[in-house]
């Protein structure tokens, strides 16, 4: 199971940290965001379904595709599965199995393209 960044919104997060020279934060606590801590400002993304704002389920849907437990993880925003979302205009898709957080650049919701570990 997984969860979905669009493009939208992910694209903004990774030329933020790589403007900045910072590393893109997922987290999953109140919500499923990417993140990113620049020197003025925090920028922060919501995963489809998961933004505890407007996602009234938000809790049930991110414990399904991701767990239950809170965690954060930390990405190279130079990774080239970054350069395929802001190249080609793809969503990114989270995936997690057993303690090992998969990215895939997705056209739509499903359609695979690569993996990062």
């Amino acid at each position: 199971m997984s969860i979905l960044f669009y493009s939208s919104v992910a694209i903004p997060i990774i030329e933020s940290a790589r403007k900045y020279n910072c590393r893109i934060m997922l987290v999953k606590d109140g919500g499923v965001y990417l993140m990113v801590n620049t020197h003025n400002k925090m920028s922060i993304g919501y995963a489809k379904n998961c933004n505890p704002d407007i996602d009234p389920d938000y809790f049930d849907y991110s414990s399904r595709h991701l767990g239950g437990s809170d965690f954060f993880e930390s990405f190279d925003p130079h990774d080239k599965i970054f350069d395929w979302v802001i190249n080609y205009q793809l969503n990114l898709q989270i995936s997690r199995k057993g303690k090992k957080i998969l990215l895939s650049a997705v056209r739509g919701e499903s359609y695979e393209l690569s993996e990062s570990a």
